[in-house]
Protein backbone atom coordinates (compact mmCIF):
# COMPACT_ATOMS: atom_id res chain seq x y z
CA UNK A 1 0.00 0.00 0.00
CA UNK A 2 2.58 2.57 0.97
CA UNK A 3 5.22 1.57 -1.91
CA UNK A 4 2.12 2.35 -4.19
CA UNK A 5 1.55 5.46 -3.03
CA UNK A 6 5.11 6.01 -3.43
CA UNK A 7 4.51 5.46 -7.44
CA UNK A 8 1.89 7.67 -7.73
CA UNK A 9 3.98 10.41 -5.75
CA UNK A 10 6.44 10.20 -8.10
CA UNK A 11 4.41 11.20 -11.02
CA UNK A 12 3.89 14.74 -9.29
CA UNK A 13 7.78 14.66 -8.80
CA UNK A 14 8.67 14.05 -12.43
CA UNK A 15 5.27 16.16 -13.94
CA UNK A 16 3.50 13.17 -14.96
CA UNK A 17 -0.29 12.76 -15.38
CA UNK A 18 -2.27 12.82 -12.39
CA UNK A 19 -5.62 11.22 -11.78
CA UNK A 20 -8.18 13.69 -10.01
CA UNK A 21 -7.87 11.66 -6.65
CA UNK A 22 -4.14 12.21 -6.70
CA UNK A 23 -4.72 15.94 -7.29
CA UNK A 24 -7.27 16.68 -4.21
CA UNK A 25 -4.52 14.56 -2.10
CA UNK A 26 -2.18 18.06 -2.25
CA UNK A 27 -4.93 20.64 -2.27
CA UNK A 28 -6.39 22.55 0.00
CA UNK A 29 -9.50 25.33 -0.16
CA UNK A 30 -6.89 28.24 -1.32
CA UNK A 31 -3.20 26.27 -2.29
CA UNK A 32 -1.83 23.29 -4.14
CA UNK A 33 1.33 21.49 -3.05
CA UNK A 34 3.42 20.57 -6.26
CA UNK A 35 6.89 19.30 -6.69
CA UNK A 36 9.28 22.07 -7.18
CA UNK A 37 11.31 22.87 -10.57
CA UNK A 38 13.66 24.99 -11.95
CA UNK A 39 12.03 27.92 -12.04
CA UNK A 40 10.92 28.03 -8.56
CA UNK A 41 14.15 27.01 -7.22
CA UNK A 42 15.79 30.64 -7.42
CA UNK A 43 12.47 32.00 -6.06
CA UNK A 44 12.62 29.83 -3.04
CA UNK A 45 16.07 31.09 -2.49
CA UNK A 46 14.98 34.92 -2.58
CA UNK A 47 12.25 34.44 -0.32
CA UNK A 48 14.53 32.32 2.47
CA UNK A 49 17.20 35.12 2.06
CA UNK A 50 14.40 37.53 3.14
CA UNK A 51 15.74 38.72 6.64
CA UNK A 52 11.92 38.56 8.13
CA UNK A 53 11.81 35.11 6.78
CA UNK A 54 15.09 33.57 7.82
CA UNK A 55 14.82 34.75 11.34
CA UNK A 56 12.10 32.36 11.19
CA UNK A 57 13.25 29.35 9.72
CA UNK A 58 17.26 29.32 10.30
CA UNK A 59 18.37 28.34 14.13
CA UNK A 60 21.85 29.43 13.30
CA UNK A 61 23.64 32.86 12.26
CA UNK A 62 20.59 33.57 8.66
CA UNK A 63 23.42 33.80 6.08
CA UNK A 64 22.32 33.99 2.92
CA UNK A 65 22.38 31.03 0.28
CA UNK A 66 24.04 30.75 -2.47
CA UNK A 67 22.85 29.75 -5.63
CA UNK A 68 24.77 26.06 -5.24
CA UNK A 69 23.18 26.21 -2.23
CA UNK A 70 19.84 26.02 -3.19
CA UNK A 71 20.55 23.80 -6.06
CA UNK A 72 22.36 21.12 -3.57
CA UNK A 73 18.99 21.11 -1.68
CA UNK A 74 16.70 20.51 -4.24
CA UNK A 75 18.64 18.41 -6.12
CA UNK A 76 18.33 15.44 -3.27
CA UNK A 77 14.33 16.22 -3.42
CA UNK A 78 13.38 12.71 -4.40
CA UNK A 79 9.75 11.01 -4.25
CA UNK A 80 11.70 7.76 -3.47
CA UNK A 81 13.48 9.48 0.03
CA UNK A 82 10.86 8.14 1.92
CA UNK A 83 12.58 10.24 5.14
CA UNK A 84 11.46 13.87 3.81
CA UNK A 85 9.25 15.50 1.14
CA UNK A 86 9.53 18.96 0.24
CA UNK A 87 6.76 20.81 -1.42
CA UNK A 88 6.44 24.74 -3.49
CA UNK A 89 3.30 26.05 -2.16
CA UNK A 90 1.21 27.61 -5.17
CA UNK A 91 -2.56 29.38 -5.15
CA UNK A 92 -4.96 27.70 -7.10
CA UNK A 93 -4.13 30.06 -10.00
CA UNK A 94 -0.79 29.04 -9.81
CA UNK A 95 1.40 31.26 -8.21
CA UNK A 96 4.29 30.08 -6.13
CA UNK A 97 4.26 31.42 -2.84
CA UNK A 98 6.39 29.82 -0.66
CA UNK A 99 7.23 25.91 0.67
CA UNK A 100 6.75 23.28 3.18
CA UNK A 101 8.30 20.07 4.45
CA UNK A 102 7.43 16.58 6.06
CA UNK A 103 11.10 15.08 7.00
CA UNK A 104 12.54 12.98 9.92
CA UNK A 105 9.67 10.44 8.79
CA UNK A 106 9.99 7.50 11.11
CA UNK A 107 8.18 4.58 9.34
CA UNK A 108 8.37 2.78 13.13
CA UNK A 109 7.10 5.34 15.58
CA UNK A 110 4.88 6.58 12.81
CA UNK A 111 6.17 10.57 13.13
CA UNK A 112 7.67 13.53 11.59
CA UNK A 113 8.68 17.07 11.71
CA UNK A 114 6.63 19.47 9.79
CA UNK A 115 7.87 23.55 8.26
CA UNK A 116 6.72 25.43 6.23
CA UNK A 117 6.88 29.27 4.86
CA UNK A 118 5.46 31.74 3.09
CA UNK A 119 8.13 33.67 0.88
CA UNK A 120 5.28 36.14 -0.97
CA UNK A 121 4.21 39.22 1.50
CA UNK A 122 1.01 39.28 -0.43
CA UNK A 123 -0.24 36.08 0.50
CA UNK A 124 1.36 36.58 4.29
CA UNK A 125 -1.48 36.35 7.56
CA UNK A 126 -4.27 35.78 5.06
CA UNK A 127 -4.84 31.78 6.25
CA UNK A 128 -2.68 30.51 2.98
CA UNK A 129 -0.26 28.99 5.80
CA UNK A 130 -3.31 27.91 7.78
CA UNK A 131 -4.65 25.88 4.30
CA UNK A 132 -1.22 24.39 3.69
CA UNK A 133 -1.09 23.04 7.15
CA UNK A 134 -4.24 21.30 6.94
CA UNK A 135 -3.26 19.36 3.42
CA UNK A 136 0.09 18.24 5.55
CA UNK A 137 -1.82 17.23 8.29
CA UNK A 138 -4.38 15.28 5.95
CA UNK A 139 -1.79 13.33 4.09
CA UNK A 140 0.29 12.79 6.82
CA UNK A 141 -2.49 10.88 8.48
CA UNK A 142 -4.00 9.92 6.10
CA UNK A 143 -1.54 8.62 3.23
CA UNK A 144 1.71 8.38 5.30
CA UNK A 145 -0.27 6.60 7.94
CA UNK A 146 1.55 8.77 10.75
CA UNK A 147 0.41 9.06 14.01
CA UNK A 148 2.21 12.22 15.29
CA UNK A 149 3.40 15.47 13.47
CA UNK A 150 5.71 17.84 15.08
CA UNK A 151 6.80 21.64 14.73
CA UNK A 152 9.23 23.77 16.10
CA UNK A 153 8.82 27.51 16.97
CA UNK A 154 10.63 30.13 18.41
CA UNK A 155 9.10 32.11 21.06
CA UNK A 156 9.31 35.62 19.51
CA UNK A 157 7.25 34.07 17.11
CA UNK A 158 3.88 34.83 18.69
CA UNK A 159 1.80 34.64 15.89
CA UNK A 160 2.29 31.72 14.48
CA UNK A 161 2.34 29.72 18.44
CA UNK A 162 -1.56 31.09 18.02
CA UNK A 163 -2.26 29.70 14.57
CA UNK A 164 -0.51 26.09 15.28
CA UNK A 165 -2.85 26.01 18.57
CA UNK A 166 -6.08 26.96 16.27
CA UNK A 167 -5.05 24.21 14.35
CA UNK A 168 -4.77 21.91 17.51
CA UNK A 169 -1.59 21.74 17.90
CA UNK A 170 -0.40 21.34 22.04
CA UNK A 171 3.19 22.34 23.15
CA UNK A 172 5.41 19.42 24.07
CA UNK A 173 8.01 21.37 25.64
CA UNK A 174 10.05 24.12 25.38
CA UNK A 175 13.74 24.25 25.52
CA UNK A 176 14.51 27.54 27.40
CA UNK A 177 16.73 30.09 26.42
CA UNK A 178 17.74 27.59 23.16
CA UNK A 179 18.31 30.17 20.18
CA UNK A 180 20.03 33.84 20.21
CA UNK A 181 18.33 36.50 18.23
CA UNK A 182 18.62 40.30 18.42
CA UNK A 183 21.16 40.71 21.01
CA UNK A 184 18.91 38.11 23.74
CA UNK A 185 18.08 34.58 24.19
CA UNK A 186 14.50 33.00 22.77
CA UNK A 187 12.79 29.80 23.76
CA UNK A 188 12.02 27.20 21.52
CA UNK A 189 8.74 25.50 21.53
CA UNK A 190 8.07 22.36 20.80
CA UNK A 191 4.10 21.37 19.52
CA UNK A 192 2.72 18.43 18.36
CA UNK A 193 -0.87 16.76 17.37
CA UNK A 194 -1.45 13.55 17.42
CA UNK A 195 -3.61 11.23 15.05
CA UNK A 196 -6.73 10.71 17.48
CA UNK A 197 -6.62 14.52 17.80
CA UNK A 198 -6.54 15.18 14.36
CA UNK A 199 -9.30 12.82 13.83
CA UNK A 200 -11.97 14.70 16.89
CA UNK A 201 -11.25 18.03 15.53
CA UNK A 202 -11.14 17.42 11.34
CA UNK A 203 -13.80 14.58 11.68
CA UNK A 204 -16.17 16.30 9.72
CA UNK A 205 -13.59 16.91 6.94
CA UNK A 206 -12.06 13.39 6.86
CA UNK A 207 -14.97 12.21 6.46
CA UNK A 208 -15.94 13.47 3.49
Amino acid sequence: MIQYMYCDIYLIFKGGVLSHSLKNMFKGNKTILKAYTDKEIMKARNFVNESSIARMLIEEIPFPLTEEDELNFFKNNSAFNTKEYHFAIFTLHDEYIGGCSIFNISSKNRRAKIGIFIGDENYQNKGYGTDVIKTILKFSFNELNLNKISLDTFSFNTRARKVYERLGFKVDGILRDDIFRDGRYYDTIIMSIVEREYREIYNEETSN
